[in-house]
């Protein structure tokens, strides 16, 4: 998201306070007599249900003359006889019409059951949905309050308002992270590994302020003075957790475009040129007119191995090159971008004549730049001393 300057500063820090927040609310709310009353109730019907259909089996073998019973291998139905099931002997000694009519009766039995069963199971997907919609409906309601001062907040800005709906529509999905883990006897490193994981998962509601204008004034105007591959473009860092390296979004970097971007970035050719990739990387992104943020070893890696990639970022920026007239001269005889993407050449006289028109615009700089810093201010001695030193 782009938002207007010091605005993404402040959202990372209001989102990092609702997550606070939302980590008492959410499970506050789960703990109320109310919610255990609509989940006790919700549960109580499909257990009703579940001994109605139960009852109705029952009912329906008996009257066929047989008992019907659970096992863990599931539902078996024994034939009666003067009241108590027959034994498989017995059974072996009937006639064959008889057991060929019980053999009927079973299957008419076996069919009540696979209907019973599918049943429940319905019931039981339909219980689900409702536990999930109740634990839906708490989970929005504790966090309501928190969400609509953060609407009000940011209620001039549609991108902030769309990304707020995103979280909230994420929460009742992953409520779990939002209770303390509950580890009695766990080993501690496992403990440790389950809350670190935890709070890795709650991360993805935080924002990552890629570019912090907060104190910028105008266009911001960046000098790079290490034009390297990543310091341009950006990066993407790893951190070490339980000897894995693991990224996230909150480890993209972002590079000199990126903070440039709007404005003017500075850079010595001689420095660009002495960074590998970088020169080429600056200038797809003038080219193309966007940022693209992958790191080397993805590029150049024999098997390419499963990383972020962000969405590339549209470059709006003046750069300019600081350098001698042969480098200037040496890349547009070699680089045939070169004049496409630097069309404007501004040459500087490397000395100047020392005379009273000279002295007074050097003087002028100077009480320019004492103002401008807040400094305090030179007298004529201390001016004449600055001049002559950078005679």
């Amino acid at each position: 998201m782009a938002l207007p300057a010091g605005r993404g500063a402040q959202l990372a820090r209001d989102m990092d306070e609702f997550l606070r927040a939302a980590q008492q609310a959410i499970p506050r709310a789960f703990e109320s007599e109310e919610y255990d009353r609509r989940r006790r109730a919700i549960i109580d019907r499909l257990n009703q249900e579940r001994e109605r259909l139960w009852e109705g089996v029952q009912q329906f073998a008996q009257q066929l003359g047989f008992t019907v019973e659970l096992t863990p291998a599931g539902v078996i139905s024994l034939p009666l006889v003067q009241g108590r099931p027959l034994a498989p002997e017995e059974y072996e000694r009937l006639p064959p019409p008889v057991r060929e009519e019980l053999e009927r009766r079973n299957q008419r039995i076996q069919d009540r059951v696979a209907d019973a069963l599918r049943e429940v199971r319905r019931l039981e997907r339909e219980t689900a949905e409702r536990l999930r919609q109740l634990d839906r409906e708490v989970a929005l309601f504790a966090v309501g309050g928190l969400f609509e001062e953060l609407r009000e907040r940011y209620q001039d800005l549609p991108q902030v308002l769309a990304f707020m709906e995103q979280v909230r529509e994420d929460i009742p999905e992953h409520l779990h992270d939002f209770f303390p883990p509950q580890l009695p006897g766990v080993p501690a490193p496992i403990a440790q590994l389950q809350a670190l994981q935890q709070q890795e998962h709650l991360a993805r509601y935080r924002v990552n302020v890629f570019v912090d204008n907060s104190q910028t004034r105008g266009a911001p105007v960046i000098f790079e003075r290490n034009p390297s591959y990543y310091n341009l473009v950006g990066r993407i860092d790893d951190r070490a957790t339980f000897g894995a390296m693991v990224t996230d979004f909150s480890q993209i970097r972002a590079g000199a475009l990126h903070r440039a971007n709007g404005g003017f970035l500075v850079v010595h050719v001689l420095d660009l040129l002495a960074n590998p990739f970088a020169w080429d990387a600056l200038k797809r992104a003038l080219i193309t007119r966007q940022v693209v943020i992958e790191n080397l070893g993805q590029q150049y890696a024999v098997l390419p191995t499963a990383t972020l990639r962000p969405d590339p970022i549209p470059l709006d920026v003046k750069v300019v090159l600081v350098g001698s007239p042969f480098l200037y001269y040496f890349l547009a005889a070699y680089d045939d971008d070169f004049r496409e993407l630097f069309r404007v050449r501004a040459d500087f006289a490397p000395d100047m004549d020392w005379n009273d028109q000279h002295v007074m615009g050097y003087a002028a700089f100077i009480s320019r730049v004492v103002r401008e810093q807040g400094l305090r201010h030179f007298d004529r001695s201390a001016v004449a001393r600055v001049i002559e030193y950078g005679a």
